[in-house]
């Protein structure tokens, strides 16, 4: 028996860990419960449970939802060690400037690219 107690426990978490980070998302790309539940083909209560953390979504939910953020599975359910810089961590910075990237002007999306560009070479910005 212990050992669905632990399960309701882990479970309990990752829904908690994984409604943070949707709403965290969610926010960052301007949108609202309503537009995101529309996008995945679920009910804005269906999705506000689990934004809250009261749920966890289906395999095939969680595909439309890393569809609909423009994200990774990883990025949205594994813990962060420590934001040591890990793939969950950059996924999730990724979609968060993702959707910062989608209210600018393409000129300034263009010079913000080349600047990643230049420093993934190792050039310098001086």
């Amino acid at each position: 028996m212990p050992r669905k107690k632990e399960d309701r426990a882990q479970a309990q978490r990752i829904a908690q860990r994984l409604g943070g980070r949707l709403r965290g998302m969610r926010k960052a790309s301007h949108r609202t419960q309503d537009e995101i539940s529309t996008a995945i083909g679920l009910t804005t209560e269906a999705y506000a449970r689990i934004e809250r953390g009261l749920s966890l979504p289906s395999f095939p939910t969680l595909m439309r939802l890393c569809t609909a953020l423009d994200t990774r599975p990883d990025a949205l359910l594994l813990e962060d060690a420590g934001h040591d810089g890990g793939s969950a961590d950059v996924s999730s910075e990724l979609a968060v400037l993702n959707g910062e990237l989608r209210h600018l002007d393409v000129k300034v999306v263009r010079d913000i690219s080349r600047l990643a560009r230049t420093l993934r070479s190792g050039g310098s910005l001086a």
